[in-house]
């Protein structure tokens, strides 16, 4: 070996050295870095798993609420109709009739003597009691129209439970999604 290239591969060797050291001393440096990284992931880990469970809790909760409100009714409804009446009605007419009236009348007489037919003029007074004991049937085919305005006062109680409108089933989608993530967390596979 040359004693003028001994000097330079000193330097070489120093730099290839230099390198060495300074590239572990970063390998060593991105681990830690690296390590506290995953601490912190699984802090996170665990706080986001936390949350999530509280979230599905509180989902179910939400889920078998109910809605409970009185709903005031306070109007008029206006009726207007015909009413068809088709029907046939039995009227029992049931009394005594006073007849009080004088009546003439011609009437022709037979004669035995003269064998002759004699007009003589008769007045006869009537006073008496008719009595009458009826059932009439009566026929009654008319359109009666009906005009109304119904005052309507209410207090109607509903309840609503919202597990059975479409925000509860929005709600159980949530919560599966949730479900779903929280599990992924939870996975041991996942490494972190």
């Amino acid at each position: 070996m040359d004693p003028a290239s001994g000097g330079q591969s000193n330097w070489l060797i120093f730099g290839l050295e230099f390198l060495v050291v300074v590239s572990l001393a970063l390998n060593v440096a991105i681990l830690v870095y690296a390590w506290r990284i995953r601490g912190q992931v699984a802090e996170l880990r665990t706080t986001v798993t936390g949350m999530i469970e509280r979230a599905i809790s509180d989902l179910q909760g939400f889920e078998n609420l109910s809605m409970h409100f009185t709903v005031k009714v306070d109007d008029n409804l206006p009726v207007r109709s015909m009413l068809p009446v088709r029907d046939t009605l039995q009227i029992a007419l049931k009394a005594n009739v006073p007849v009080r009236q004088t009546v003439t009348s011609d009437v022709m007489v037979n004669t035995p003597l003269l064998n002759a037919k004699v007009p003589i003029s008769v007045v006869v007074p009537l006073e008496m009691q008719v009595p009458i004991d009826l059932k009439v049937p009566i026929e009654v085919n008319s359109d009666i129209p009906v005009r109304l305005d119904i005052p309507v006062t209410l207090d109607v109680p509903v309840e609503i439970d919202l597990a059975e409108t479409e925000l509860g089933s929005f709600i159980e989608q949530v919560r599966s999604g949730l479900a779903a993530l929280k599990a992924l967390l939870d996975d041991p596979d996942l490494g972190i």
